[in-house]
C-alpha cells in the first residue's frame, strides 16, 4: 500500500512540474486582435502567420510591463483530439529597433520575436490582406 502511494505522489508532483508545452502554430484557425482603442478585427487568412509565430522565442518570467500593449492578439489552435479550438491570449509590444516582446499571461511566459517576423505581424494586422470585423 505504502508503494502505490509513493509512485502516485511521484506521478502527480511529475505532472505537476512538467513544462507547459506551446501550441503548435500549424494548426492556427484564426486570429483576433486589436489594439488598445480599436474594434476586434479578424484574421481568416492565418497561413503567412503560423511561421511567424512558431518565431518567438519564450522564456519562463512575467516582466513588469511599463506600458501598455501596443496590439493584443487571440489566436485560435485547433485540438485535434477534442476537435475543440483552443484559445491563447499573447501581448504584443513593438520595440524600437524593429523587434517585438511578446506576453503570454495564462503561462506566464514572455517572448521575444526577431526584426523580420515582426515586420510580417504587423503587415498582417494593419490588414493589408484582409480583415473582417470580429463576431
Amino acid at each position: 500500500m505504502k508503494k502505490i502511494v509513493v509512485i502516485m505522489a511521484v506521478l502527480f508532483l511529475f505532472a505537476c512540474s512538467s513544462k507547459q508545452t506551446m501550441p503548435d502554430y500549424n494548426k492556427l484557425t484564426r486570429l483576433n486582435f486589436h489594439y488598445t482603442s480599436e474594434k476586434v478585427k479578424m484574421i481568416n487568412d492565418v497561413e503567412p502567420l503560423k511561421g511567424v509565430f512558431s518565431e518567438i522565442k519564450w522564456q519562463e518570467g512575467m516582466p513588469k510591463m511599463a506600458r501598455k500593449p501596443d496590439v493584443t492578439a487571440v489566436l485560435f489552435i485547433m485540438n485535434d483530439e477534442t476537435k475543440t479550438e483552443r484559445l491563447y491570449t499573447y501581448e504584443i509590444l513593438y520595440n524600437d529597433g524593429g523587434t517585438a516582446t511578446v506576453i503570454d499571461e495564462e503561462n506566464s511566459l514572455i517572448g521575444s520575436l526577431a526584426k523580420n517576423p515582426t515586420i510580417q505581424l504587423k503587415s498582417a494586422f494593419s490588414c493589408e490582406n484582409g480583415c473582417t470585423d470580429a463576431p
